[in-house]
């Protein structure tokens, strides 16, 4: 009886000693965010290095990386990336510094950064993030080739809705026309049915923001999820009543409310 409390107590100081490595793990990843966030890059690494639990040191460097590169030190965001051990998690930073690199219109870098992005969905996503930069820039034909090469149809059509709302912005009409069209041909492709139901929701509301409210209405209508459907109907009711057209824009609020209710 006596060894078994023995064992007992023992495993009971074990636990409580393993809960104060990953509490004092969280805490250290909580000062070197706030340090990172600062800007003071080197203590935030000093104290990353110092935290046990790799989870938590991972998560810290990716938080330095990714405010290192808000700042603009792509170099030294790249290097702390690297560091990260998890795939996953690396190639989270990794997307993030793509896409901070294209916001101040390094897209030559920005495309080098995504191509060492290991996981999938993080690269098509950089890539989708990259194409609707360079199509904010007016870099319509350069944006639509990186839109072209992202694998998956789902992140192909976002990228693809992105740049045909920036030709519409653009004023280019005709050519964001055929872009939706694309955009709408992508999304078909894709075969989870919820997946299919937020690409068409999203290019939906594009379209309604662009004025285009006929085609918006008809493309809400291939919607299959009710949930998805429902919410795009009312943001094309919105998208209608900054128009001022309000007699349509409650028969579709009505629409919205019918369909959520089935």
């Amino acid at each position: 009886m006596r060894r078994w409390l023995l064992v007992g107590m023992a495993l009971m100081a074990s636990l409580a000693t393993a809960q104060e490595a990953v509490d004092r793990s969280r805490v250290l990843r909580g000062i070197a965010d706030a340090m990172a966030e600062a800007g003071q890059f080197d203590r935030a690494l000093q104290i990353a290095q110092k935290i046990e639990g790799g989870r938590d040191r991972f998560l810290a460097l990716w938080s330095i990386a990714d405010a290192m590169a808000k700042a603009g030190q792509f170099d030294r965001a790249l290097k702390t990336a690297q560091k990260i051990e998890d795939a996953q998690d690396r190639s989270r930073a990794l997307r993030g510094i793509a896409e901070a690199m294209a916001k101040v219109g390094q897209f030559d870098r920005a495309l080098k950064t995504a191509q060492k992005i290991e996981d999938a969905q993080d690269r098509s996503l950089a890539l989708a993030g990259i194409a609707e930069m360079m199509a904010k820039a007016g870099q319509f034909d350069r944006a639509l080739q990186i839109a072209q090469k992202i694998e998956d149809a789902l992140y192909r059509s976002l990228a693809l809705r992105g740049i045909a709302e920036a030709m519409a912005k653009a004023r280019q009409t005709e050519r964001a026309n055929q872009v939706f069209q694309l955009t709408l041909k992508t999304a078909q492709k894709i075969e989870n049915t919820q997946r299919r139901s937020f690409a068409l929701g999203g290019i939906a509301v594009a379209m309604a923001k662009a004025g285009q409210f006929d085609r918006a209405l008809k493309t809400a209508q291939k919607i299959e999820d009710a949930s998805y459907r429902s919410l795009a109907l009312a943001d094309i009711a919105v998208a209608m009543a900054k128009t001022r057209q309000m007699e349509r824009a409650n028969q579709v609020f009505q629409l919205a409310l019918k369909t959520a209710q089935r």
